[in-house]
C-alpha cells in the first residue's frame, strides 16, 4: 500500500471509518481549525502515554520486589573464598543502587509528547548496569535473572507502544509537516508583499523621472523658442561668418607673402636686425605684417627684385612681389575690422547665458534617463524573483492541499487570501 493511501487512514476513527465530510475553510481558519484537530490528536496521545505508564509503574513495582530480594540474599555462607564472597557483594551493592536510581528517575519524570526521558533512563541503565550485574551474579542467579527479565519486558514497553500507537505518532508527525507547509507560505507571501512594495516603489519612482523627461523636452522646447535663444543663434552664425572670412583674408595674406623669395634672400643678408625681422615673417606672415605699421616688408621685396639675378629667382616669382600697397593696406584693415567683429560677437554670446541653461537641462535629462533605465532593470530582476516566488507559493499551496485532505480524510476546500 502507498503511502497516501496510508495517510488517508491516519486521522479516522478508531473504531470504524467515517464517510469524507466536506468542510470550506478561509485562511485566517485554517491554523484555528488545525489547532483544535491537534488539541484531540495531544488528547488520545496523552490518554495512550498514561496507559504506558500506568503499565511501566507497575512493572517498576515488580522490579523493586526483586530488588529487595536480591538484597536478602545470604551469600557469607557459601563456600568460596572470600574475595569472591566480597566481589560479588560489592557488585550486588553497586547494582541495586543502579536499578533503585533507574526506578527514582523514571517516577519522578513523565513523558507528555513522546517517550524521550523514558529511552534515555533504558539507554542509561543498559549503560551502566551490566559491569554490576555481572559481579553480582557471581554468586546469585536466580534473583539476578528475575531482575533481567524484568528489566527487557520494560524495555519491550517502548516497542510496544511505537507498535501499538503507529498510526497516532504518524497523525503527530503529518501534523507538523502541515504547520511546516504553513509556515513556509506564510514566508513565502510575506515576501511577496516585500517585493510588491519594492516593485511598487520603484515604478512610482519610474513614473516621477517620466515626468521630469516630459518637463525637460518642453523646457527644451520654450528655450529654443525664445529669443534670447534666437537672437544667440543669429550672433553664433554671425561669428561663423566672420571667422571664415578672416580665415579667407588670412590665406591670402600668406600666399602675398612670398616665403620662398625671403628665404633665399636670407642666405645673402648679414644683418642679424634684418634676418630677425624676416624670420619673424617665415614664422607667421599675418601677425608680422599686422606689426609691421611701416610696411617695412615691401622695401625688402624691393630689394628681393633688384637682386633677383644674385639670389637665382625666376620670372615667374619675380611676378610675385609685385605687391600693391594700397591692397596690403586693405587687408590688413578688414583684418582688423573681422578681428574686432568677432571679439564683439564673443563678448556678447558669452553673455547669453541660455545654452548653459540647455547644458543644465541635458545632463539633467542624461541623470534622469540613467537612473530610469537602472530602476527598469530592477524592476526586470524584482519581477523574476516575484514569479519565482508565487510559483513556489502556488507548489506550497497546492501541497497543503492536497495533503491536508489526505490527512483529514476530507473533502477540505480551502479559499486563499
Amino acid at each position: 500500500m502507498g503511502i497516501f493511501n496510508k495517510l488517508k487512514k491516519l486521522f479516522a476513527s478508531e473504531e470504524t471509518e467515517k464517510k469524507a465530510e466536506s468542510i470550506e475553510l478561509k485562511e485566517s481558519e485554517i491554523e484555528e481549525w488545525l489547532n483544535e484537530n491537534d488539541e484531540k490528536i495531544k488528547e488520545s496521545f496523552k490518554g495512550k502515554v498514561n496507559d504506558f505508564y500506568e503499565l511501566l509503574y507497575k512493572k517498576l513495582a515488580s522490579l523493586e520486589e526483586a530488588i529487595d530480594k536480591l538484597e536478602k540474599v545470604n551469600i557469607k555462607d557459601r563456600k568460596v573464598e572470600n574475595k569472591i564472597i566480597a566481589f560479588t557483594e560489592n557488585g550486588r551493592k553497586e547494582y541495586a543502587g543502579i536499578l533503585r536510581e533507574f526506578i527514582s528517575n523514571l517516577r519522578n519524570k513523565k513523558d507528555e509528547d513522546n517517550l524521550a526521558h523514558f529511552n534515555e533512563e533504558i539507554n542509561r541503565l543498559f549503560k551502566l548496569g551490566p559491569k554490576a550485574e555481572f559481579k553480582a551474579s557471581q554468586l546469585i542467579g536466580k534473583e539476578i535473572e528475575t531482575i533481567r527479565n524484568i528489566i527487557q519486558s520494560i524495555k519491550e514497553l517502548d516497542k510496544e507502544f511505537l507498535d501499538l500507537n503507529k498510526e497516532l505518532i504518524e497523525k503527530k508527525e503529518r501534523v507538523m509537516e502541515i504547520r511546516q507547509i504553513i509556515k513556509s507560505i506564510k514566508e513565502k507571501k510575506l515576501n511577496e508583499e516585500k517585493l510588491n512594495e519594492e516593485i511598487s516603489n520603484i515604478e512610482q519612482t519610474n513614473k516621477k523621472f517620466n515626468e521630469k523627461l516630459e518637463n525637460y523636452e518642453s523646457e527644451f522646447n520654450k528655450i529654443k523658442d525664445s529669443s534670447e535663444f534666437k537672437n544667440k543663434e543669429i550672433l553664433r552664425e554671425g561669428l561663423k561668418k566672420n571667422e571664415s572670412a578672416l580665415a579667407e583674408l588670412e590665406l591670402r595674406i600668406k600666399i602675398i607673402i612670398d616665403n620662398k623669395a625671403l628665404e633665399r634672400y636670407m642666405h645673402f643678408e648679414n644683418d642679424k636686425t634684418k634676418i630677425n625681422f624676416l624670420s619673424n615673417y617665415l614664422k607667421d606672415s599675418v601677425n608680422s605684417l599686422m606689426a609691421d605699421e611701416n610696411l617695412e616688408i615691401l622695401n625688402y621685396f624691393q630689394i628681393i627684385k633688384e637682386q633677383a639675378q644674385v639670389i637665382k629667382l625666376k620670372e615667374n616669382e619675380l611676378k610675385n612681389l609685385e605687391i600693391n600697397k594700397s591692397a596690403i593696406l586693405d587687408l590688413i584693415l578688414k583684418r582688423k575690422k573681422l578681428t574686432g567683429n568677432i571679439k564683439d560677437l564673443k563678448e556678447q554670446l558669452s553673455g547669453i547665458i541660455v545654452e548653459q541653461k540647455l547644458e543644465n537641462l541635458e545632463e539633467e535629462k542624461g541623470i534622469a534617463e540613467k537612473n530610469l533605465k537602472l530602476n527598469k532593470k530592477l524592476a526586470e530582476k524584482l519581477n523574476d524573483k516575484k514569479e519565482i516566488v508565487l510559483s513556489g507559493l502556488a507548489e506550497s499551496k497546492n501541497s497543503f492541499q492536497n495533503k491536508i485532505n489526505q490527512l483529514f480524510d476530507k473533502d477540505i476546500k480551502l479559499t486563499w487570501n
